[in-house]
């Protein structure tokens, strides 16, 4: 007797935590949605909104029924309501203005290309922001023993800056298509991503073709014409590891590392991208100048850059992968944060071990460690400061607390960046000052 009323009170706790599953995935989902959502969900809420909107914003709001099917063998009525119900609201709050347009198809595309999501974009960029201002810092310097007048280290400088700017947008929203055309049977079986466009099928296979092929040319377009001839060869090598990655985590644990194999090209390019902006004089000291030869670029400082910002995408990523591991059993999904486990916070201590030490080589070698450095040097050491931090404090069994830190290394990324853009304004400034002193001379 003792026996079976223990079973059934096992049996009325699991009906009791199955009623609550409503509850327990709001948690999870308010980590994912970066939007101050006022009303709460309920079945009332759901109705009430859902009755308030037009014809046209109810087709936006609802998941299509050509999915359902499929999306309720893993997610409950209530749940994909719920999604529905967050999602909308989390358009109203970031985008309003593309509800405006009525338009369900142009919604499915914004969500496609991620712009109500720009961390993954910003983050993308920053390698690019790094190694463009290094690399001009380094012009100052006197790189190759040529001498820049402060107009054409600027000129070029923001010239490249919005190029790289362009081109990140351009180019995520390519990796966004490219994923979700890969894991759209996948995605409806995770919560977090169970509203993206393909997985919910607001979005065809034929639409994401034509949409990545547009994105695609644009990304091409700006590195042929807009960026030197070093750059070229240098970024079409990234492209098959930008359109393989999601097939990884299909059979590797080990997917994060081909994303930050592509994911950080921009440390490379950047330098290519300053330096051959420039004529040199040639070996023979004539007054012929001539390109900057690929063997010539800082590969030292550039190797150092690269890794930096390959180990610190693992550590991020491995972070943000934290948030999906019970969803990503189900689904068979592999990633470091399921092959490391117990033991990722050892091992993202290591990464940030050897990521610190390049980093330092890397600054190094550009000539930015130092007392005359102030800036830089400063920079360097709170962003690995935080790093650790970081993965000392991350709760990994805690989704919401892992997207809060997986939003956070922007803001640690951006510690370096305007510690190099007071270090270029300062050597700016001091490089007018000895203009200005020769001239007096």
């Amino acid at each position: 007797m003792f026996r079976i009323n223990i079973s059934h009170n096992l049996l009325r706790s699991s009906r009791q935590t199955l009623i609550k599953s409503k509850s327990i995935f709001h948690f999870n989902k308010a980590s994912f949605y970066s939007t101050n959502i006022n009303n709460e969900y309920s079945s009332e809420n759901y109705t009430k909104l859902y009755n308030s909107l037009t014809p046209k914003q109810k087709v936006i709001f609802k998941t299509p029924p050509s999915k359902m099917e499929s999306i309720l063998k893993t997610f409950t009525q209530d749940q994909v309501q719920q999604s529905e119900y967050e999602r909308y609201l989390h358009i109203k709050s970031v985008q309003p203005w593309l509800l405006k347009f009525n338009s369900p198809k142009l919604v499915a595309l914004s969500e496609l290309f991620r712009t109500d999501k720009p961390t993954g974009t910003h983050l993308l960029l920053t390698p690019c922001i790094w190694s463009l201002t290094m690399s001009s810092l380094m012009m100052l310097s006197g790189f190759n023993q040529l001498q820049v007048s402060i107009a054409d280290s600027l000129c070029t400088f923001g010239l490249q800056t919005s190029l790289f700017i362009a081109g990140a947008y351009i180019m995520r929203s390519a990796g966004c298509v490219v994923n979700d055309m890969h894991d759209r049977d996948l995605d409806f079986k995770v919560w977090r991503s169970l509203q993206r466009p393909m997985a919910c099928g607001r979005i065809n296979y034929t639409e994401a073709w034509l949409a990545l092929l547009g994105l695609t040319g644009l990304g091409v377009a700006i590195l042929y014409f807009g960026l030197p001839w070093q750059c070229w060869w240098l970024g079409l090598a990234s492209l098959p590891i930008v359109f393989v990655y999601p097939l990884f985590k299909r059979f590797t644990y080990y997917p994060q590392v081909v994303l930050s194999s592509c994911f950080n090209w921009g440390s490379l390019l950047g330098f290519a991208a300053i330096l051959g902006s420039y004529n040199y004089a040639d070996s023979n000291e004539t007054e012929e100048k001539q390109d900057l030869e690929m063997e010539d670029l800082p590969w030292r400082s550039m190797a150092g850059l690269y890794v930096t910002t390959f180990l610190w995408c693992m550590i991020y990523d491995t972070i943000y992968a934290h948030q999906d591991k019970k969803f990503d059993i189900k689904a068979n999904i592999k990633s470091t944060a399921l092959k490391w486990g117990s033991n990722t916070k050892p091992v993202l201590y290591t990464m940030a071990v050897i990521q610190s030490l390049a980093l330092f080589d890397s600054f190094n070698e550009a000539g930015l460690i130092g007392k005359d450095n102030f800036f830089s040097t400063t920079g360097m050491f709170t962003f690995n400061y935080l790093l650790f931090r970081t993965i000392y404090k991350v709760n990994l069994d805690d989704p919401k607390n892992c997207w809060y830190y997986f939003k956070r290394n922007l803001k640690y990324g951006q510690v370096i960046t305007v510690g190099l853009l007071l270090e270029y304004a300062y050597q700016l400034f001091k490089h007018k000052d000895n203009e200005t002193k020769r001239l007096n001379h």
